[in-house]
């Protein structure tokens, strides 16, 4: 069968395997990325917080007994958290949004060159714009982020405190329940 374009039946075929061809390589280069991604996420929290909890044995006794123990460990886990967030947006957003505008400009660059250097000219001023305005939001999550650490540091000395004068106060209940013990 020939097309009223000049092409043939396969052609048509073959353009329709070259499709499935460049789906499938694209499903398997995103798995391989997802899972370099998580694994390389995975060592770096790991490491990240085995480092931070190495470090807290060598402060004193004093900063222990002035900082609310809930405050320092929502602030550890903030950190991680915050390194956590950090990584996924540049590498899934960022890299990822970098890579398709770049590949899509190539390509309009030689299918249609004045689009492909319209999307080349605007891709990093939209870039750039989107970076600077998360640039200026961050006094704003940072303030967040202290407040929040100070509740969590509130409640959870209270939770912690509460059980620690629970378990004072029954000391002589369980002195003399257990004393033949």
């Amino acid at each position: 069968v020939e097309f009223k374009s000049g092409g043939t039946t396969g052609e048509l075929y073959h353009l329709g395997w070259v499709i499935i061809l460049l789906y499938v390589i694209q499903i398997v280069f995103y798995r391989v990325n997802d899972y370099t991604a998580q694994w390389r996420k995975a060592v770096n929290l790991r490491d990240l917080e085995q480092y931070i909890f190495s470090r807290l044995p060598l402060y004193s006794y004093g900063f222990f007994s002035e900082t609310h123990g809930g405050a320092l460990v929502s602030q550890v886990n903030r950190f991680l958290k915050a390194f956590d967030e950090f990584d996924s947006v540049v590498f899934f957003d960022y890299l990822e949004g970098f890579s398709r505008i770049a590949l899509s400009a190539g390509i309009l660059l030689v299918i249609a060159p004045p689009l492909g250097l319209l999307l080349a000219i605007w891709a990093p001023i939209f870039i750039f714009s989107v970076a600077y305005s998360s640039m200026k939001k961050a006094h704003i999550t940072r303030a967040d982020a202290a407040a929040d650490s100070k509740v969590i540091a509130f409640l959870s000395d209270a939770i912690t405190n509460m059980v620690t004068i629970k378990t004072f106060a029954r000391i002589q209940l369980e002195i003399k329940n257990f004393k033949v013990i």
